[in-house]
């Protein structure tokens, strides 16, 4: 069985070729990376931002986004502005697990909470091949994903020019 759905499961083809993207671009490439990293003795943490964004789009290519989690889409959770359009309770708790998280990786090298934080546990990519998938609670949590395509980005390379 293919990784990918059959495109005649979509109303058209854009999910499934954003998903596809998506994989082969950033997530596959950083689950190596991240593999590496472990390789050499490093301890390493991958992510994948599922929430998709519901209010603050505002440049014309973005209206794509509209309902989906598309990349860069977790940088006002980053930087603590998305709160300023949305001040719904969820949206205000994935905000500050998402800025602890970085706040925490930043300053310890590890985003996992040891600070009394309410925030869920994040174990090292290295150890576990799980990845964060950051969302509001209860989809907020660890999981393995992506395997079966990142086998076939890793088999096909990551050569884009």
């Amino acid at each position: 069985m293919l990784p990918y759905r059959d495109l005649g499961s979509f109303a058209d083809e854009t999910e499934q070729v954003q998903e596809m993207v998506t994989d082969g671009l950033f997530f596959c490439p950083a689950a190596r990376l991240a593999r590496a990293v472990g390789a050499a003795g490093r301890a390493s943490f991958l992510y994948s931002f599922q929430h998709p964004r519901a209010k603050g789009w505002s440049p014309e290519w973005h209206k794509m986004c509209a309902g989906h989690s598309c990349h860069d889409v977790e940088l006002p959770y980053v930087f603590g502005t998305y709160s300023q359009l949305d001040q719904a309770p969820a949206e205000v708790q994935l905000q500050e697990d998402v800025m602890g998280y970085w706040r925490r990786f930043a300053h310890r090298g590890d985003p996992a909470p040891s600070d009394g934080a309410a925030a869920l546990p994040w174990t090292e990519f290295t150890t576990t091949q799980e990845t964060m998938l950051l969302d509001v609670r209860p989809a907020l949590g660890m999981a393995r994903v992506k395997e079966r395509a990142c086998r076939i980005w890793d088999r096909t390379g990551y050569r884009f020019t």
